[in-house]
Protein backbone atom coordinates (compact mmCIF):
# COMPACT_ATOMS: atom_id res chain seq x y z
CA UNK A 1 0.00 0.00 0.00
CA UNK A 2 1.59 3.53 -0.93
CA UNK A 3 1.48 6.79 0.82
CA UNK A 4 -1.43 7.68 -1.46
CA UNK A 5 -3.17 4.74 -0.19
CA UNK A 6 -2.90 5.47 3.31
CA UNK A 7 -3.65 9.07 2.64
CA UNK A 8 -6.74 8.48 0.77
CA UNK A 9 -7.90 6.16 3.60
CA UNK A 10 -7.47 8.83 6.26
CA UNK A 11 -9.25 11.53 4.25
CA UNK A 12 -12.32 9.12 3.69
CA UNK A 13 -12.25 8.20 7.65
CA UNK A 14 -12.27 11.75 8.30
CA UNK A 15 -15.07 12.76 5.94
CA UNK A 16 -17.21 9.72 6.89
CA UNK A 17 -16.54 10.18 10.48
CA UNK A 18 -15.70 13.00 11.67
CA UNK A 19 -18.16 15.37 9.28
CA UNK A 20 -21.30 14.78 11.41
CA UNK A 21 -19.36 15.29 14.58
CA UNK A 22 -18.64 18.68 13.13
CA UNK A 23 -21.81 19.46 11.29
CA UNK A 24 -23.59 18.82 14.46
CA UNK A 25 -21.74 21.17 16.64
CA UNK A 26 -22.31 23.93 13.20
CA UNK A 27 -25.71 23.46 13.56
CA UNK A 28 -26.25 23.64 17.80
CA UNK A 29 -23.75 26.66 17.17
CA UNK A 30 -26.08 28.19 14.89
CA UNK A 31 -29.16 27.34 16.76
CA UNK A 32 -30.61 24.68 14.07
CA UNK A 33 -30.08 22.28 16.71
CA UNK A 34 -31.77 21.12 20.03
CA UNK A 35 -30.07 23.57 22.84
CA UNK A 36 -30.28 27.27 21.88
CA UNK A 37 -26.88 29.01 22.13
CA UNK A 38 -28.22 32.22 24.39
CA UNK A 39 -30.19 29.41 26.78
CA UNK A 40 -29.57 28.22 29.98
CA UNK A 41 -32.97 26.65 29.82
CA UNK A 42 -33.21 23.94 27.15
CA UNK A 43 -36.64 24.58 25.12
CA UNK A 44 -37.26 21.12 23.35
CA UNK A 45 -38.18 22.27 19.92
CA UNK A 46 -39.36 21.26 16.27
CA UNK A 47 -38.92 23.32 13.07
CA UNK A 48 -41.44 21.65 10.34
CA UNK A 49 -40.91 23.03 6.78
CA UNK A 50 -44.19 22.54 4.74
CA UNK A 51 -45.23 23.18 1.35
CA UNK A 52 -46.67 26.94 2.14
CA UNK A 53 -45.47 27.40 5.95
CA UNK A 54 -42.83 26.76 8.54
CA UNK A 55 -44.01 25.48 11.70
CA UNK A 56 -42.61 25.69 15.10
CA UNK A 57 -43.21 23.29 17.96
CA UNK A 58 -42.01 24.28 21.43
CA UNK A 59 -42.19 22.55 24.85
CA UNK A 60 -42.61 25.26 27.40
CA UNK A 61 -45.15 23.73 30.41
CA UNK A 62 -45.33 25.75 33.25
CA UNK A 63 -45.15 28.97 31.31
CA UNK A 64 -47.50 31.75 30.72
CA UNK A 65 -48.39 32.57 27.23
CA UNK A 66 -48.57 36.32 28.08
CA UNK A 67 -45.21 36.36 29.15
CA UNK A 68 -43.61 35.15 25.54
CA UNK A 69 -42.15 37.53 23.26
CA UNK A 70 -42.40 36.55 19.48
CA UNK A 71 -40.18 38.15 17.00
CA UNK A 72 -39.11 37.34 13.36
CA UNK A 73 -37.06 39.49 11.12
CA UNK A 74 -35.48 38.27 8.06
CA UNK A 75 -34.44 34.69 8.33
CA UNK A 76 -34.32 34.63 12.26
CA UNK A 77 -37.18 33.93 14.24
CA UNK A 78 -36.70 34.75 18.09
CA UNK A 79 -38.85 33.28 21.08
CA UNK A 80 -38.02 34.74 24.76
CA UNK A 81 -39.88 34.06 28.24
CA UNK A 82 -39.35 32.59 30.83
CA UNK A 83 -40.37 29.36 33.08
CA UNK A 84 -40.99 29.87 36.82
CA UNK A 85 -40.14 28.06 39.53
CA UNK A 86 -41.87 26.72 42.12
CA UNK A 87 -39.89 27.44 45.26
CA UNK A 88 -37.96 29.77 46.97
CA UNK A 89 -34.52 29.27 46.29
CA UNK A 90 -33.79 31.60 49.49
CA UNK A 91 -36.14 30.00 51.98
CA UNK A 92 -37.10 25.75 50.39
CA UNK A 93 -34.62 23.17 49.88
CA UNK A 94 -35.04 21.69 47.05
CA UNK A 95 -34.31 17.72 46.87
CA UNK A 96 -34.39 17.02 43.42
CA UNK A 97 -34.74 19.08 40.53
CA UNK A 98 -35.18 17.67 37.10
CA UNK A 99 -37.35 20.18 35.55
CA UNK A 100 -35.42 23.40 33.77
CA UNK A 101 -36.76 26.54 34.82
CA UNK A 102 -35.24 30.26 34.27
CA UNK A 103 -35.40 32.95 31.46
CA UNK A 104 -34.92 31.42 27.91
CA UNK A 105 -34.29 32.57 24.28
CA UNK A 106 -33.98 31.01 21.18
CA UNK A 107 -32.73 32.06 17.54
CA UNK A 108 -34.21 29.94 15.44
CA UNK A 109 -32.75 30.06 11.52
CA UNK A 110 -35.12 30.26 8.96
CA UNK A 111 -34.69 28.67 5.19
CA UNK A 112 -37.36 31.48 4.35
CA UNK A 113 -37.31 35.77 4.94
CA UNK A 114 -40.31 35.88 7.05
CA UNK A 115 -42.81 38.77 7.02
CA UNK A 116 -43.54 39.63 10.58
CA UNK A 117 -47.20 40.52 9.01
CA UNK A 118 -47.28 36.06 7.91
CA UNK A 119 -46.61 34.67 11.54
CA UNK A 120 -48.97 33.45 13.84
CA UNK A 121 -49.28 31.81 17.19
CA UNK A 122 -50.95 29.40 19.54
CA UNK A 123 -50.44 28.03 23.34
CA UNK A 124 -52.40 24.94 23.90
CA UNK A 125 -51.29 22.24 26.76
CA UNK A 126 -47.99 23.59 27.34
CA UNK A 127 -47.03 24.09 23.22
CA UNK A 128 -46.31 26.90 21.39
CA UNK A 129 -47.06 26.44 17.99
CA UNK A 130 -45.93 29.01 15.89
CA UNK A 131 -46.67 29.40 11.85
CA UNK A 132 -44.85 31.65 8.84
CA UNK A 133 -46.36 31.63 5.78
CA UNK A 134 -44.09 31.34 2.80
Amino acid sequence: MSSSDYLSDGISFFNNEMDPIYEDRLARELNFGPEGVDSETKIPTDVIDREDQIVVYMSVPGLEYESLKIRVRDYVLVVKGEICTHFDPESDEVLIQERDCGPFKRHIALPIKADASHVSSDFKNGVLEITILK
